[in-house]
């Protein structure tokens, strides 16, 4: 599911209203930090490598350069917000619009009904084995960032 809409079960209507890239150096904790080095040192860069995400106080899941969501943790319900965002802004007609395969800390900003959020999302995109991007690993931080971003 990509979109939240009014329905049966009344799920209200994201509005994605901007993301800033932000420097993850200046905002996670020192295990992410530590993962992200291992994630970007790993041996076989093609295969996403998202288990090693899957801690406590993190849920995220993979998306395929076209569109296509899968490996959710700890399950997609969890999830939902987060796809819809990511989908929001680096996702244009279903297809990835990021060219290169550094990894990225985003604050996504959204309105829900008539409160506004926030989201810290990790993307670390993977390569294929001809090294296009082959899509991404999206991780939910927000209960992992150690230094809050200052919007100005």
């Amino acid at each position: 599911m990509n979109q939240f809409t009014q329905s049966d079960n009344s799920v209200p209507e994201i509005v994605f209203q901007g993301a800033v890239q932000i420097d993850p150096q200046a905002h996670c904790d020192d295990e992410i930090l530590s993962l992200l080095e291992e994630w970007d040192s790993r041996p076989t860069p093609s295969n996403p490598g998202a288990a090693i995400f899957e801690l406590d106080n993190t849920f995220g899941f993979t998306i395929s350069y076209d569109g296509k969501a899968s490996g959710y943790w700890p399950d997609p319900e969890s999830n939902m917000l987060s796809e819809t965002l990511v989908r929001s802004f680096l996702f244009s007609n279903g297809i990835c619009e990021l060219t290169d395969l550094g990894h990225r800390l985003y604050l996504a900003n959204y309105k829900l009904i008539a409160m506004d959020g926030q989201e810290y999302q990790l993307v670390c995109p993977f390569p294929t084995a001809s090294g296009n991007i082959g899509g991404l690993v999206v991780v939910c931080l927000n209960k992992r960032i150690t230094q809050p971003y200052a919007l100005s």
